[in-house]
């Protein structure tokens, strides 16, 4: 008998294989690690005050500033970046007076352009007394772009200027959120000469392209670039300080950006290139191939010193990791409803829409037996032993020296139909389910009746009754709506009840959205017809 069962179940192994992605590692490395990676933005804008050609007195706006890259390292938004990135919003910060100067430097040499005047000392004093220009008013933006579009103003923890300014470019920034994308980090001692490497963020030259119509604005704001190369050699900067020199295709805008391993573990921060003399004009340019990064255990002193942890995953990461584990591994229910988590922690990430899409579509086109099988394997298998048992007690029941067995065969099976009536006479009128998850893992499906049911943590109040604490005793009440919506009313929970990310009293959901109980997202709904 066990011999026959085996069968069965090699039969089944081989018309529904173990089925997992073929992807390259640069695939999963920019999957692993793109949600972490964040743009920094610093710029300060002033209105000047000057005569114009006509004695006139008139303003106009001036301003500076760059964009650079970074990384998140702590889900409460602790932000890795180069120190030269927010250079310009720490003067600001510091030396205000001296950013004044550099807005209005900035702001002459322009209109002399305008005039068509030669830039010289003389020409430029000669334009500032004639038209005495002053900065009447100044303000900085800094914020940084998370990977789904959300910006969030920054503040700077920890801060070390560029290398050439005799610093180490390290900076650590604060955002006002939690339960943010991170990014692990390794360990530069053990970096081997010759290993691959990958290089992700926002170059300069992908924004160009961008902003002349080339390429679609709105993924050129969020997605990061990755380019491959390789570690080409560990060098020392002028004081003697460790550097990692790559020749992985970066330039300006990558700055800040972190260098990641095989692992997608961060194992350096972009800082700098090299430049080299045109050999046509004679003017510098960058010189492709020779790029320079900090090493991550040099970034690592400055962490410490913020009093920032490290290589702790949010609840996002580990969904999100999960999640395409899931996926790769071909199980894609379970990564259908993981990506519905992962998306109400991160709404609107492309990445995680991507994903989802493909995910939904490949269900969509999965043969029928082949979903029954993936959905309820467990089942499957105890149908098939159940039958195997009934066809083995048949066969004996059937042998020509047991006279009696047909006899008891046919005694016995009046016993089984009323059981199955009575269940379907008893099976409740359902109008949805409510799927629950706990921080990432799946612990029930329940049945959502058509007057709804309340969710909570007390059994004598709640329909759906779920013990964490977090939850509160009555947490909230779900009601299925016409056209597959459903309606969602807080309680006066302790916690709050949250859709999209944001806390509601009572907001319609549709199916397969994501309820989250509690700010954290520990606990997660998703509703389902």
């Amino acid at each position: 008998m066990k011999g026959k069962i085996s069968l069965i179940l090699v039969a089944l192994m081989l018309i529904f294989p173990v089925f997992s992605r073929e992807m390259s590692k640069a695939e999963k490395i920019a999957y692993l690690a793109k949600p972490a990676v964040v743009r920094v933005i610093t710029q300060v804008v002033g209105i000047v005050s000057y005569r114009d050609n006509s004695g006139r007195q008139t303003q106009e706006k001036t301003g500076t500033g760059g964009l650079g890259s970074g990384f998140i390292i702590n889900p409460d938004g602790y932000v890795l970046t180069a120190g030269h990135v927010v250079a310009l919003y720490h003067r600001y910060q510091h030396q205000k007076d001296k950013v004044q100067q550099e807005l209005l430097k900035k702001f002459v040499i322009k209109k002399m352009r305008e005039e068509n005047l030669q830039l010289n000392m003389r020409n430029f004093q000669r334009w500032i007394q004639r038209h005495q220009p002053q900065i009447v008013k100044m303000q900085a933006n800094h914020v940084i772009l998370l990977s789904n579009y959300k910006t969030f103003v920054y503040e700077i923890k920890k801060y070390s200027p560029f290398v050439m300014e005799g610093g180490k470019d390290v900076a650590v920034l604060k955002i006002e959120r939690d339960n943010c994308p991170v990014l692990f980090l390794g360990d530069s001692s053990t970096l081997v000469v010759g290993q691959d490497v990958w290089a992700i963020g926002y170059p300069g030259t992908v924004d160009i392209m961008g902003q002349m119509g080339a390429l679609d604005m709105k993924s050129v704001l969020v997605q990061p670039t990755l380019t491959k190369g390789v570690l080409s050699s560990v060098k020392a900067d002028f004081k003697g300080l460790k550097v990692l020199q790559t020749d992985a295709n970066i330039t300006h805008g990558n700055s800040g950006g972190p260098l990641v391993d095989e692992n997608a573990r961060a194992i350096g921060i972009v800082s700098f290139g090299s430049i080299t003399p045109d050999p046509l004009t004679g003017q510098l340019r960058e010189a492709v191939g020779y790029n320079f990064v900090i090493p991550i255990n040099t970034a690592k002193e400055f962490i410490r010193d913020a009093g920032v942890e490290y290589n702790i995953p949010s609840e996002f990461t580990k969904t999100y990791n999960a999640l395409l584990e899931a996926y790769w591994n071909g199980d894609l229910f379970k990564a259908r409803d993981l990506v519905a988590i992962a998306l109400s922690y991160m709404r609107g990430q492309p990445d995680l829409q991507k994903l989802q899409a493909e995910i939904l579509r490949e269900i969509q086109n999965m043969p029928v037996l082949k979903k029954i099988w993936m959905q309820h394997k467990a089942l499957v298998i105890i149908g098939i032993v159940v039958i195997l048992l009934i066809v083995a007690i048949l066969f004996i029941a059937l042998k020509p020296t047991q006279t009696t067995a047909p006899t008891e065969a046919v005694e016995k099976q009046p016993e089984v139909a009323p059981a199955q009536e009575k269940a379907t006479v008893l099976e409740p009128e359902v109008a949805g389910r409510v799927e629950i998850f706990v921080r990432g893992n799946k612990l029930s499906e329940e049945i959502l009746p058509p007057e709804g049911a309340i969710v909570g943590r007390d059994p004598a109040r709640a329909r759906i009754v779920i013990s964490e604490p977090i939850v509160s005793k009555v947490h909230c009440k779900i009601v299925p709506q016409e056209n597959d919506t459903f309606l969602v009313v807080d309680l006066n929970s302790t916690n709050g009840t949250y859709v999209g990310g944001n806390k509601i009293s009572q907001e319609v959901v549709r199916a397969g959205d994501s309820i989250q109980l509690g700010k954290k997202g520990e606990v997660v709904l998703i509703v389902q017809k």
